[in-house]
């Protein structure tokens, strides 16, 4: 059996399912023309999604694992482990690039993410304008119109 990206720490994968993330990773490179960091972020963030979900079984991972339970099972862990919710979408964007290609080539009846909100990140304010600056906008020259 084909060892799944990730090296012995890795959970099984299916050869095809092997097969396919390696593709898809030079599809992002080569297609897409995605950046040298993005395929490795995108890459890294499915790996590690895949690899959680496989340590669910007890047996090789396979692209009919991926339903949306799990998916959401994982999206929890994650919560639970304490990441930052920015992180969460992150991962679930990789993951989601890998589930479209799966359900493109036909490994997959559906998407089975397409639905799935990640958390919402907090807003944040608006930086404050120092009294200075305003002042000396204010107090500045003004056009005639």
């Amino acid at each position: 059996m084909t060892e799944p990206p990730g090296g012995a720490n890795a959970h099984d994968w299916t050869p095809g399912l092997t097969s396919a993330y390696e593709n898809w990773r030079r599809q992002l490179r080569a297609v897409e023309g995605r950046s040298p960091h993005t395929v490795s972020a995108y890459g890294d963030d499915a790996r590690l999604a895949l690899d959680r979900i496989a340590g669910t079984l007890d047996r090789p991972l396979s692209p009919e694992d991926l339903s949306r339970e799990r998916i959401r099972a994982w999206l929890s862990f994650l919560g639970v482990a304490g990441r930052a919710p920015r992180t969460v979408q992150r991962r679930l964007s990789g993951l989601r690039s890998f589930l479209r290609y799966l359900f493109r080539r036909g490994w997959l009846p559906g998407d089975p993410s397409r639905e799935l909100g990640g958390p919402k990140a907090p807003r944040r304010l608006p930086r404050q304008v120092p009294e200075e600056e305003l002042c000396r906008l204010l107090d500045g020259p003004w056009p005639e119109n």
